[in-house]
């Protein structure tokens, strides 16, 4: 698949992903796709595969059998700076929620804030310390996202 397909058709798709856990099976030849600007919903019982397949599409696990596109790259191949850059578009609440118990509230909001905030201050480095009229309209969309 090209960059201009994957342009046209899914943001995410697995084919045909096979995972195991030990002798437990959970992905039996899974073909998901995401279309682009549309909403997914995965429903279904406890341990059927739910976090699994999210995890696959995170690249926190890799398929034993299959592929896992995001934006048209195989997660499962790409270098850790641009997984990095690739997690950056996933938003993920886990459902006990995972707060840290130890920080205040707005710590806990603040911590990946600050950490994004340090990554893109690394490769952006000058521009939060210039008014939003000193920026190129286009930085404005990033800042927006930061």
């Amino acid at each position: 698949m090209t960059n201009a397909d994957s342009e046209n058709t899914f943001d995410i798709e697995l084919v045909k992903v096979h995972k195991s856990f030990g002798p437990q099976k959970v992905l039996d030849a899974v073909d998901l796709p995401v279309a682009r600007g549309k909403t997914t919903v995965i429903v279904g019982g406890s341990g059927q595969g739910k976090s699994v397949i999210m995890k696959h599409m995170l690249g926190l696990v890799e398929p034993d059998e299959g592929e896992v596109r995001v934006f048209g790259r195989d997660i499962s191949r790409v270098r850790k700076k641009e997984l990095q850059e690739i997690r950056m578009h996933f938003g993920v609440l886990f459902q006990n929620v995972a707060l840290f118990d130890s920080m205040t509230c707005y710590e806990n909001v603040a911590m990946p804030l600050r950490e994004r905030l340090s990554q893109y201050t690394r490769t952006q480095g000058e521009i939060f310390y210039h008014g939003p009229g000193d920026v190129r309209p286009g930085r404005h969309a990033h800042l927006g996202i930061a």
